[in-house]
């Protein structure tokens, strides 16, 4: 397992040379602090040779798993309104953006990056550019892969049959092999934070 922090993220981009040509960086100021506040990870100065510049706010996901990805694209929307630029774009950058998630972006209007090369970039009428199908250079694989079956599953089945939800993770362990089913406590933590991380379950408060 690949998995890189943001700080490295920044550092990647500071020498990526022409890897995102014909987008050059030419200006990149970390943790820039907004109204109110807020802080964005950064606001990256670009410009196109012989074409337009622009400025993007960053918000950046070291991990990027469609919960993930929500969770930045929504503190993205609150940074461009606290920024003060009308004219600055909303830019999520990650090491890799699968179709799902491009998806969502797409769907919310930001613009997005990724360290395996691929990217759509949208400024109003001025630049359009999409690149995508690069091949994941940073793969986070999931421990547990196939949640809804074997052993697996009865997480995901103890939950649909107790929707007021369980008080902690070995309370969930216990309804689970009382019912003459062994499954352990790190099986049952991992396939949770799978759930959570694809958006199909939320803790309760």
């Amino acid at each position: 397992m690949i998995r890189i922090t943001e700080k490295e993220i920044i550092q990647y981009l500071q020498n990526s040379g022409r890897q995102y040509a014909p987008l050059v960086i030419n200006r990149l100021e970390e943790q820039v602090n907004l109204a109110d506040g807020y802080q964005a990870d950064a606001i990256i100065g670009f410009s196109i040779p012989d074409g337009p510049c622009f400025e993007a706010l960053v918000e950046i996901a070291s991990v990027a798993t469609p919960k993930n990805i929500l969770q930045k694209s929504l503190q993205l929307s609150v940074n461009i309104s606290k920024a003060n630029k009308p004219d600055i774009i909303p830019l999520l950058i990650a090491p890799y953006i699968g179709k799902k998630q491009a998806q969502m972006l797409e769907d919310k209007g930001i613009s997005w990056i990724d360290l395996s090369g691929s990217m759509s970039v949208k400024v109003s009428n001025q630049i359009y550019i999409e690149r995508t199908g690069q091949r994941n250079r940073f793969p986070d694989t999931a421990p547990i892969k196939k949640i809804f079956q074997g052993t697996s599953s009865l997480v995901s089945r103890a939950l649909l049959l107790t929707p007021e939800g369980f008080s902690s993770l070995y309370e969930a362990v216990d309804f689970i092999n009382e019912r003459n089913v062994g499954i352990t406590l790190s099986t049952a933590s991992k396939v949770i934070k799978s759930l959570e991380d694809d958006g199909r379950y939320a803790k309760r408060p």
